[in-house]
């Protein structure tokens, strides 16, 4: 091979992201570019597959079939890990003796990947598969006019119906899941202030939160404190939270959100007095179809979505999320947004200014 085909085909594996690894027919190593280096270090064929005998095995099998592919679990810095694996036969450039040409695909993402797709399919299953069920049940008896009680018939529609808004939900959150790793969501940012938002939201889920028993109760100690946000995306953030905490919380429970003044953020924290989070799970809480029970038998559906929805909400505008591992009963999620201020020694007529603006009344 000329010198200068050498170092092009050098220049061409060094960017791979596969591991691209050159062997003696001893199993002694010839040469490997950077992925190989970085994944395996300077390691011999037997080191590679982890025995001698495995080694041999694919030597045989590459002079037998000149090329193969399967996968492998070889030994890497981190472990032994599972790879996606095709050898043949070839010549060492330098000697021209025999040799192996081997490259390694990592499979940890595409499995991981498989997994969650999986795990997708399962839990929309799932999600979708009850409240049908629920609807079929109830129209079918309706239809065959089974049931003569009108109270009976009423109670039947109302189930219907409570399905099929749980489907719509489940609907708009796998859009609203789709349109923000698009990143098509567009955020209309205005100055307000955070508490007037959040007793909006507070009002809107109040009748949910009363035909499940829970009441619901805004704490909020701090003085008044401005965040640019897009109102419609931050009450549905925050809605996301509440709604969760409602499904979570005993009959009779409190569900309390307190605003407070953490500079220079603000922190809303919506705390329940449900079962709390497994330790376990809390690394997962924000991941999407994260789920601390996905069997049948759960008492709050959902496909796991609503707190993966706030945390991309939240980040969009510049925020964090987090969940408080400190709270000694229940569950305490928060998120914190930039505070914007009002500097000045006329802060004071300013902000009476801007809450006219905002209300004209």
């Amino acid at each position: 091979m000329r010198t200068g085909d050498t170092e092009r085909l050098a220049e061409l594996s060094r960017g791979a992201t596969s591991a691209l690894v050159l062997f003696a027919e001893d199993g002694s190593l010839l040469a490997q570019n950077d992925a190989a280096r970085t994944a395996f270090g300077p390691v011999a064929l037997d080191d590679l597959f982890g025995s001698p005998e495995r080694a041999a095995d694919l030597l045989a099998t590459v002079r037998a079939r000149d090329r193969i592919t399967g996968e492998a679990e070889l030994t890497t810095k981190s472990g032994r890990v599972w790879f996606l694996v095709h050898a043949r036969r070839a010549r060492d450039p330098v000697t021209h003796a025999p040799a192996i040409a081997l490259s390694a695909e990592d499979l940890t993402e595409r499995r991981s990947a498989d997994r969650a797709k999986d795990e997708f399919i399962s839990i929309v299953n799932h999600e979708l598969r009850t409240p049908l069920t629920a609807i079929r049940g109830a129209v079918g008896l309706l239809a065959n006019e089974v049931v003569e009680d009108a109270a009976q018939r009423d109670e039947l529609f109302d189930i219907a119906w409570e399905n099929v808004q749980r489907l719509g939900r489940l609907v708009d959150d796998l859009l609203d899941v789709q349109r923000l790793r698009l990143g098509a969501v567009d955020l209309v940012l205005a100055t307000m202030e955070i508490a007037p938002l959040v007793q909006e939201t507070l009002d809107l889920l109040a009748p949910r939160a009363s035909s499940d028993g829970v009441a619901l109760r805004l704490d909020d100690r701090a003085p008044p404190l401005l965040i640019r946000a897009d109102p419609g995306r931050l009450v549905q953030a925050l809605g996301n939270l509440v709604t969760n905490a409602i499904k979570h919380s005993p009959p009779g429970g409190d569900v309390v959100v307190e605003i407070t003044s953490r500079p220079p953020c603000v922190r809303v924290c919506v705390r329940d007095q449900g079962p709390g989070v497994p330790s376990a799970f809390v690394t997962k809480l924000f991941s999407p179809f994260a789920q601390a029970d996905s069997t049948d038998a759960r008492s709050a559906g959902g496909a796991g979505l609503g707190l993966y929805i706030v945390r991309t909400l939240v980040e969009a505008h510049g925020g964090t999320v987090g969940y408080d591992t400190s709270s000694a009963t229940g569950a305490a999620f928060y998120f914190d947004l930039p505070e914007v201020t009002l500097s000045g020694p006329e802060t004071p007529r300013r902000l009476r200014a801007f809450r006219a603006r905002k209300d004209p009344r």
